[in-house]
């Protein structure tokens, strides 16, 4: 069968993809495909955990970031 790369998108405490992901990864297992389940926050990279919205004391580097974006 196929080997097939399965990405979770969210890195945010309280995220609901996993659950999905979780779910995907053994439907293609049980249908004998070969799967590397990817999961940023096993990986530990420094992404947000959160929406900047969200934060009530944002790091200072992504305050300078948001000079320059547009934040709704």
């Amino acid at each position: 069968m196929a080997k097939i790369a399965l990405f979770v998108g969210s890195v945010r405490k309280e995220r609901h993809g996993i659950k999905v992901a979780k779910w995907m990864d053994n439907e293609l297992i049980q249908r004998g495909h070969e799967v590397y389940f990817i999961d940023p926050m096993k990986l530990h990279p420094p992404l947000l955990d959160r929406m900047y919205k969200e934060m009530t004391n944002p790091p200072e580097k992504l305050k300078e970031h948001t000079k320059f974006m547009i934040l709704r």
